[in-house]
């Protein structure tokens, strides 16, 4: 064993869980991964790796050598998790799966989740605590903020803004120089072809605002 590889906390043993530990698992970046979950003591393993705490108690013991990774879909609560470790100053890991394309000038924020299939563009950025899904397609010149999802076969065509918290869903359409505000959600499916406000939901095609 390689005692220079690290230690990865993954934050969350759910579906996003088992999923982001895939990629640390075929990454081999960490000599060992763990969970920690709210569930704690009720569940103590997840994919055949230990549960070891909550993530408020681990994280009040600071142990050191261990990088953390927030598996937690819904956008706040992956923001708000993500932003605590930063504050602490504790290291938060980027998942790359290798079976991901990425151009080599794509900057990508820490604790970012990419996934297998998924495509990524010469010229985008993307904040802290994104998720570019299984497949999802994000073409140049992109620009993705803070703790955005891009839900699975998601298409974002050239020069899209998407703003912070906002959730793509699986499917959806993005058409060229398109802005996406901030905590929107496009629904599964949906062609988007003009800007959206922010905190607005849209469905169809072409996407259209609905009440929440």
């Amino acid at each position: 064993m390689n005692n220079n590889k690290k230690k990865l906390a993954i934050i969350g043993a759910g579906g996003h869980g088992s999923v982001a530990y895939d990629c640390a698992k075929i990454s081999l970046e960490y000599e060992s991964v763990f969970f920690l979950d709210s569930n704690y003591p009720r569940k103590k393993n997840h994919k055949g790796l230990p549960i070891v705490d909550t993530f408020e108690n681990f994280i009040s013991a600071s142990p050191p050598g261990i990088d953390y990774f927030v598996a937690i879909g819904d956008n706040q609560a992956r923001k708000k998790l993500c932003e605590t470790i930063i504050a602490l100053k504790y290291p938060l890991a980027t998942l790359i799966h290798p079976q991901a394309v990425v151009s080599d000038d794509v900057q990508i924020g820490a604790g970012a989740l990419i996934m297998p299939g998924s495509v990524i563009n010469t010229g985008t950025t993307l904040g802290t605590g994104v998720i570019v899904n299984t497949c999802a397609s994000v073409d140049h010149d992109n620009e993705i903020s803070d703790f955005v999802h891009l839900a699975p076969g998601t298409r974002l065509a050239g020069g899209v803004v998407v703003g912070e918290c906002s959730m793509v869903g699986i499917g959806a359409i993005v058409v060229q120089n398109i802005c996406i505000g901030s905590s929107v959600i496009v629904g599964a499916g949906a062609t988007v072809i003009h800007d959206v406000e922010a905190s607005a939901k849209v469905v169809g095609t072409p996407a259209k605002k609905i009440k929440s």
